[in-house]
């Protein structure tokens, strides 16, 4: 694959075009010939924080993923660990490619009052089969482990690397390459997926090559039903809510309008203690089981910021809600995928869960232990 040429923006990755400009790629003629200049939707969306969906076709991608690979020396898998059930399905693409490969867990800063990176880290290798030498977890925005990370690629993947960095949508590739790379011209970055629509090539020097891909939804269920602005509010890029509530059978936790959790039954117990975790835009609720539908009518876009009452009405005409019935013990989380998850933290629960046709829930082992993280300190 050649380098990254001038007849790309180098916001998106896609070819400079002049004929529609509402499209990915226009580049108004008072831009041409400028250093750095990107097309009118990176520069909307940079600048202004004005979004607009793309649209995402996993096949084409996983199709141009290959040709790509068989140039690459390696692959930097990056991790989101706000939502591992799309990362987990990215890995097994990036173990298909056949390529030395590390896994770099993004977003260690939104976890730091409950586990440390190195914590982080352990869980995903464990849980996933990952070598620790080669799953790496850091913040984004920690200069420091970046620059070490940078130092450790030579070794990794030799000198004149060509690495392909890959991940599903929203996980960071786009700030990585702009962290580890230290240009002035980068990838554009915003909390919508599609934001980069082809691979981008940037130079790092001696050292080698760092190829960005567009990200992957990988059966994400919200991309294609929610708008720009409901679909960013979900992505927990600065801050992860974590709630704790004690919740007894008939009682009901809201994660928005987008989803349900009913209490059916406690076992021995007359209530359960879970943590919620989700985007801090998606509005936590407790309530009485039954009162969800009239409460996400009323408050749809206010108090129940997601969705806005638009995204609710294709919800409820395309996407019924369905109820599956299943069982949470202390030590298990309750994944509702893309939108957040809940931890059993004392007891156990039977749950109706609500979800929107064609939205399946997932259980594992808990990610984060109900006790935060104890730092010694001293009196001065």
């Amino acid at each position: 694959m050649d380098e990254i040429k001038p007849n790309r923006c180098p916001g998106c990755g896609t070819p400079f075009q002049k004929d529609a400009p509402e499209s990915p790629g226009f580049l108004p003629p008072s831009a041409e010939g400028k250093e750095g200049a990107v097309c009118r939707r990176c520069f909307r969306l940079i600048h202004y924080g004005q979004v607009e969906k793309a649209s995402l076709n996993d096949g084409s991608l996983i199709a141009s993923l290959k040709p790509v690979a068989r140039e690459a020396t390696g692959t930097v898998l990056l991790v989101d660990p706000t939502a591992l059930e799309f990362s987990r399905r990215a890995l097994v693409l990036a173990q298909d490619l056949q390529l030395p490969f590390i896994a770099v867990i993004t977003k260690a800063d939104l976890f730091s009052r409950w586990m440390t990176p190195e914590a982080l880290s352990r869980w995903v290798s464990s849980e996933w089969d990952l070598s620790p030498k080669r799953t790496i977890a850091l913040s984004l925005f920690d200069r420091k482990a970046l620059f070490s990370l940078r130092s450790r690629l030579p070794k990794l993947f030799g000198k004149g690397y060509r690495l392909l960095i890959m991940g599903a949508t929203n996980s960071g590739k786009s700030t990585f390459i702009g962290g580890i790379s230290r240009q002035a011209t980068a990838p554009a970055v915003f909390p919508l997926p599609g934001t980069t629509l082809d691979f981008i090539s940037i130079d790092m020097g001696d050292e080698g090559v760092l190829i960005d891909s567009p990200g992957l939804s990988l059966g994400n269920f919200w991309i294609s039903r929610l708008c720009p602005q409901c679909l960013a509010r979900l992505v927990p890029n600065h801050k992860l809510s974590r709630k704790t509530f004690i919740l007894h059978p008939d009682q009901s936790l809201m994660f928005g309008g987008l989803a349900y959790a009913r209490i059916r039954s406690c076992g021995d117990k007359e209530w359960v203690k879970l943590t919620a975790f989700t985007s801090s835009e998606v509005t936590l609720h407790r309530t009485k089981a039954g009162r969800e539908a009239d409460l996400s009518e009323q408050h749809a876009g206010t108090m129940l910021s997601v969705p806005c009452s638009s995204c609710l009405a294709t919800l409820k005409g395309s996407y019924p809600f369905q109820e599956t019935v299943l069982s949470l013990e202390k030590g298990e989380d309750l994944v509702i995928p893309g939108c957040g998850w809940l931890s059993c933290c004392q007891g156990e629960a039977t749950f109706s869960l609500l979800l929107p046709k064609g939205l399946m829930p997932e259980r594992r082992r808990w990610l984060v232990e109900p006790f935060p993280i104890r730092r010694n300190s001293r009196r001065r």
